[in-house]
C-alpha cells in the first residue's frame, strides 16, 4: 500500500525546482523533455530502490483553501503534486520533508490535514 501526500510549495516551484532541491542529496530520475504536466519526477536513495513519486496535481479543495486561509496562506500562490510512497523505508519520506522545508512548501496527509513540514514529521514520527 502506499501514502499518497498533497505537497503544496509557492508559485514558480514546479517538478524542475523539486529535482534540483533533491539532485545534491538524493537519486532523482532524469528529466524527459517533452512530457510537460504529465512529468513524474523519481526521488530516493538509488534507482532500484523505494522512492518518493512527485506528480503535478490540480490545485487545493474548497476545504484545503479554507484551511489554508486559517493559517494565513494564500492558496493562489501555491502548485499542488501529489507525493506517493511505499511503506518500509524512511529516505522516501526524507526526500518529501527535504523538499518540503528547503521549498518552503505545505502538505496535506492522508486525513485531509494541512501541516508545515515539521508538523507532518512530528505526527510521522509518534504515530498518529
Amino acid at each position: 500500500m502506499s501514502r499518497l501526500i498533497l505537497l503544496m510549495l509557492p508559485q514558480p516551484g514546479d517538478l524542475d525546482t523539486i529535482r534540483g532541491c533533491l539532485r545534491a542529496k538524493f537519486w532523482v530520475n532524469n528529466k524527459i523533455e517533452g512530457l510537460g504536466e504529465a512529468e513524474e519526477l523519481d526521488a530516493g536513495s538509488a534507482p532500484d530502490d523505494r522512492v518518493v513519486k512527485f506528480e503535478y496535481a490540480p490545485g487545493p479543495s474548497d476545504e484545503l483553501k479554507k484551511q489554508m486561509r486559517a493559517r494565513g496562506l494564500e492558496p493562489a500562490e501555491y502548485r499542488c503534486y501529489w507525493a506517493r510512497y511505499g511503506y518500509g523505508s524512511d529516505v522516501p519520506e526524507q526526500a518529501l520533508l527535504y523538499a518540503a522545508t528547503a521549498l518552503r512548501g505545505w502538505l496535506q496527509d492522508e486525513w485531509s490535514r494541512l501541516l508545515s513540514p515539521e508538523e507532518f514529521d512530528e505526527l510521522q514520527r509518534g504515530g498518529a
